[in-house]
């Protein structure tokens, strides 16, 4: 494979440079460099960019398995990239991952007529917080389902719930400590289980433990990331597609506050994103660490409730 990037997108040869110093060029828009005729136009085609992402991805993966020999990057990892890679059967863009990554996490290949690739992913979503006894993996989730102006997204795909990443779109942003480890990010005794929805259809409810934060107040820019009036006489800054209204949780499992909307006014709540800061003079509940929530849970604290996300 090449160490080298020479992008020809409409009749327009790009830049050729490492993968590095391409990636950090090609998101500058408006700046022109040598003889690229890319960097003439003030804003790269979408397109473009995904060009970009695929070469950029194929050559970043070739460095990492040539510095570490026969050593294997966690399934998860590997599937950050997924949205950059084709497939005859969608399914092998799970499958087709298990042969360089650490491990399977108990799922393997099934081809059967009724497996199809949110089967899949749903499986593997199930497996994951089995092994793992956390909810990192919502984060995943709920980036992979967010709208963005840059980023060409498939439609919300409803054959998945909320808690399930659809790991065909990309993720939209880093995560900074989200599975770097084989291992979980932290021990937690998590009571979970995986129940049937209204209409019947098993393991598409995931029920967890957890205590509710507060509701969203209304926005106070419209800019990212956004802001929302706090019940505790402050601030919440969010990441996802939260609004006014929207519920704030503390989820026995995990270490961050998760956004919620209850579709229709029901008893399910739809993940649609994170808190990521709080600026708050009086919090309507401590964020609790999770020792002391492992304890609330163990002691049947009227505070904690069961919470069913779709």
């Amino acid at each position: 494979m090449a160490d080298l990037i020479m992008i020809y997108h409409g009749g327009a040869w790009g830049c050729n440079m490492s993968p590095p110093e391409f990636h950090r060029r090609s998101s500058q828009s408006g700046s022109c460099w040598g003889d690229c005729q890319v960097c003439l136009f003030s804003v790269a085609p979408t397109e473009f960019f995904e060009a970009v992402d695929r070469a950029v991805g194929l050559l970043e993966a070739k460095v990492e398995f040539e510095s570490q020999p026969g050593q294997f990057a966690d399934l998860l990892r590997n599937l950050r990239g997924a949205y950059l890679c084709e497939a005859s059967d969608s399914r092998d863009l799970v499958y087709a991952l298990f042969g360089f990554s650490a491990h399977s996490y108990g799922v393997y290949p099934e081809y059967g007529p009724g497996i199809t690739i949110q089967g899949v992913f749903r499986q593997l979503a199930c497996k994951v917080i089995s092994y793992n006894r956390n909810l990192d993996i919502l984060e995943t989730a709920y980036r992979t389902r967010r709208p963005s102006r840059r980023l060409k997204r498939l439609p919300v795909d409803h054959e998945l719930p909320s808690w399930v990443p659809d790991w065909r779109n990309k993720q939209g942003f880093s995560i900074l400590r989200r599975f770097e480890k084989q291992r979980p990010s932290f021990e937690t005794k998590m009571i979970f289980s995986f129940q049937t929805d209204a209409t019947a259809r098993r393991h598409r409810i995931l029920q967890v433990r957890g205590i509710f934060h507060e509701f969203l107040g209304r926005e106070t820019f419209g800019r990212r990331p956004q802001r929302f009036i706090s019940d505790g006489l402050g601030e919440i800054r969010t990441m996802g597609s939260a609004k006014e209204g929207d519920e704030v949780w503390m989820l026995h499992g995990a270490d961050i506050l998760f956004i919620f909307r209850r579709p229709s006014g029901g008893k399910y709540l739809e993940l649609v994103g994170e808190v990521v800061d709080l600026y708050v003079k009086v919090p309507p509940k401590p964020r609790l660490p999770t020792e002391e929530l492992d304890k609330l849970v163990e002691n049947n604290d009227p505070s904690v409730v069961l919470v069913n996300i779709c």
